[in-house]
């Protein structure tokens, strides 16, 4: 079995099931893990070593982060494979969304995926957010990241008691975009 190691729950597991069932067409067995983070690496070393024990592929895919953050992609990689190595563990492979290469997470990949012809809805959420920072309110209030303005995309284009990000929908996300290739190439030597 191939078992996937994510930082996230709800979206990034809803997604990889949708990448890999229906985009990429595998119906082989796997499954999606959530250990919240590097950190979380550790609290599931009995199951790394389980599913490798019993002839299983462990592949783990976190974000990059970013330098503002304390990651970025040389930083977090490195972190990685050093807990990795500490911890004992057999991964077939690693990869740091949003692309493998870049700093970056999930919400980065998800932004490359939105079609061209909505990309307007983003660009009202940063008006949103440059009129904040005008009229000095960012000092003294939480700012939106990336994540809220990802689900502020998906809330405004999704049937109202869709709690999905709706990935099959293919006006709202697009699959075909080259921002998930390195993602699906990542992935296929495993299944």
């Amino acid at each position: 079995m191939v078992k996937i190691f994510i930082e996230g729950k709800g979206t990034e597991k809803e997604f990889l099931n949708y990448l890999i069932s229906k985009q990429m067409g595998i119906a082989s067995d796997f499954e999606i893990v959530t250990v919240g983070g590097k950190n979380g690496l550790r609290t599931a070393v009995n199951t790394f070593y389980q599913n490798t024990d019993n002839g299983g592929i462990n592949l783990i895919i976190f974000d990059a982060d970013s330098p503002t953050n304390g990651g970025g992609y040389a930083i977090r990689y490195a972190e990685i494979t050093n807990e990795i190595s500490q911890l004992g563990i057999q991964v077939g492979g690693v990869f740091l969304f949003p692309d493998n290469d870049t700093d970056g997470d999930f919400e980065s990949l998800l932004e490359g995926l939105v079609p061209a012809e909505k990309n307007g809805i983003l660009n009202c959420f940063e008006t949103f957010e440059l009129c904040l920072r005008e009229r000095h309110f960012a000092e003294s209030i939480r700012m939106p990241g990336r994540k809220r303005k990802m689900f502020v995309y998906k809330d405004v284009l999704v049937k109202k008691d869709d709690k999905t990000f709706a990935f099959e929908n293919p006006d709202i996300w697009d699959f075909e975009s080259p921002m998930v290739n390195r993602l699906k190439t990542f992935l296929q030597p495993y299944f």
